[in-house]
């Protein structure tokens, strides 16, 4: 009977998240366990991922303030509830800042490709002038940029 009781009395204690499928949990069991994590001085970090990452749901107030501890904590970041889901507006400029650094990398890029490709045709014209002009992507560039100078 006591090892009964004490297997009843582990299983009882042991929060939903130990489990593994954060995925299952309801919004507010989710909200619950990750301020427990944190109350216990774990890494709330998973329940926290997967609280940000749903949306469309409603909360009470107390499980607000509770997700708002939750997420802040884990990011450093205040949030708020918005629309059904929580939003951080200092982690979505970040997002966005972000964003942008990785067009102005892929624009980079690509003018770096255009440039060596215009090279390249600029010295295939020097050294054979019908095959460069009839080549797809030299004839592209010598539209775009007209033909080399002839010094």
């Amino acid at each position: 009977m006591k090892i009964l009781l004490a297997a009843a009395t582990a299983l009882l204690s042991t929060p939903l998240w130990a489990e593994g499928d954060l995925s299952s949990l309801s919004h507010s069991e989710l909200v619950s366990n990750c301020v427990e994590v944190l109350d216990a001085g774990g890494d709330a970090t998973d329940q926290a991922a997967e609280l940000l990452s749903r949306s469309g749901f409603n909360l009470g107030e107390e499980n607000t303030r509770k997700g708002q501890k939750c997420l802040g904590a884990t990011y450093g970041a205040a949030f708020e509830f918005v629309g059904g889901r929580f939003v951080s507006p200092e982690l979505q400029a970040l997002a966005l800042e972000d964003a942008e650094a990785k067009r102005e990398a892929a624009r980079q890029r690509e003018l770096r490709y255009v440039e060596a490709v215009a090279e390249v045709c600029v010295e295939e014209y020097a050294a054979d002038r019908f095959r460069a002009l009839t080549t797809p992507i030299c004839g592209e560039v010598f539209k775009a940029q007209g033909l080399p100078s002839s010094d």
